[in-house]
């Protein structure tokens, strides 16, 4: 979903075009390529740099709130926020939208780790395909139900660094040691960006 500054933009910038081709005498069929690509730039770079590489975390959550009527968006924030009645209700709409076993799978572990019951979600957890989150889970799961020989050989296998941390950090905080698992999640944030920056800050400072 666009904002309103993103066709503010759209708008100006049209006219610019329209106006130095005019002065030019550029044929139509030359700039819509131009257009095309001035387009799928003002509304994807937002999108990637909020999900993927600011750090600035109060923007992340100021972009997840303009888009609430995006299900997906909305679950997110809910579910950071442990709010987790709304991000439930987020979640069924979400999960209406992407069928695909994978995507639901994914979305479903992520609310039952937000509930730390991960250990409800068994078959999610095999639906999985990516192996990078497999073994994220997997590790999380064993630290969930006291097996922290088996998570911390997940840790060791994780492909993702940050990924490695968390499991080491819930592994660390399983045992008590609360000094070690700030470590480990301080570890974890600063390798991370974006949306997924968001939700380990958030999870971080939750009581």
């Amino acid at each position: 979903m666009a904002t309103i500054k993103q066709y503010v933009l759209l708008f100006i910038m049209s006219i610019a075009i329209g106006l130095i081709a005019g002065f030019y005498s550029i044929p139509f069929q030359t700039l819509i390529p131009i257009l095309i690509i001035m387009v799928a730039l003002i509304f994807s770079i937002p999108l990637i740099n909020h999900l993927y590489v600011t750090k600035n975390i109060g923007s992340v959550e100021k972009f997840l709130k303009a888009r609430f009527k995006q299900p997906l968006f909305a679950f997110y924030y809910f579910l950071a926020n442990h709010q987790m009645e709304e991000a439930h209700d987020a979640l069924l709409l979400v999960l209406k939208k992407y069928r695909a076993p994978q995507y639901q799978a994914a979305y479903k572990l992520a609310y039952a780790l937000g509930k730390n019951d991960l250990s409800s979600e068994h078959e999610s957890l095999d639906q999985l395909k990516h192996k990078h989150l497999k073994l994220y889970y997997e590790g999380l799961l064993a630290v969930e139900i006291g097996d922290l020989s088996t998570a911390q050989k997940k840790a060791n296998e994780a492909t993702k660094p940050w990924m490695k941390e968390v499991i080491l950090a819930k592994i660390q905080g399983h045992q008590g040691k609360k000094q070690e698992e700030l470590k480990h999640m301080d570890k974890a944030i600063s390798l991370t960006r974006g949306l997924q920056r968001f939700l380990l800050i958030k999870w971080k400072d939750r009581p």
